[in-house]
């Protein structure tokens, strides 16, 4: 089984992207990717990769380890705005609070 760490940069001639692939080719545990960096995040991840000793792939593992361990974010809830045509609160229920409102609701009154 060939076992070979891989770091080759291509530019794809269409977008003009630079694509950075980094990967370890190992069928039996490891998959191949391609992941689209920017130069500068690149050049960061190399830089604490050869201070810490480890590989560009090592801190791509962790990073998203890291983020897929984390519990969903929980987005707010946006309600649209409703309006009913007419001309608002009956005369009668003009003084009362929302409790009694609510209160006269449940009641049937």
């Amino acid at each position: 089984m060939v076992d070979s760490v891989l770091g080759e940069q291509t530019r794809n001639g269409d977008s003009g992207w630079i694509t950075h692939t980094y990967g370890c080719y190992d069928m039996g545990s490891h998959m191949k990717t391609t992941i689209e960096i920017p130069d500068a995040l690149l050049a960061q991840a190399k830089a604490k990769a050869a201070r810490e000793k480890t590989t560009v792939k090592a801190l791509v593992s962790e990073g998203l380890r890291q983020v897929l361990s984390k519990p969903a974010s929980k987005k707010a809830v946006r309600l649209r705005t409703l309006t009913f045509k007419g001309n608002g609160l009956h005369p009668d229920l003009g003084e009362y609070n929302w409790e009694k409102v609510r209160d006269l609701i449940y009641e049937g009154g």
